[in-house]
């Protein structure tokens, strides 16, 4: 399934992601950093959990070409 970014805003009804992306389609949902092959159509879940914090990816993974992430902070 693909939807571009507006569409996962409206999904998860965020009000706050960059305008510049919306119509950016993402094919890719993905939880474990360490199976993103795609990382730019790649939808980055950056979850919490109790032994890690996706958070602490986000930066190794936009180095890897990810752009679009769900975080809690």
């Amino acid at each position: 399934m693909e939807y571009t970014v507006r569409e996962i805003a409206n999904i998860l009804n965020v009000s706050e992601y960059n305008r510049n992306l919306s119509d950016l389609l993402l094919n890719h949902p993905e939880i474990d950093s360490r199976l993103i092959i795609n990382p730019e159509s790649c939808l980055f879940f950056a979850l919490k959990g109790n032994h890690s914090d996706g958070h602490e990816f986000i930066p190794e993974l936009k180095r890897k070409g990810a752009i679009v992430f769900v975080v809690s902070e």
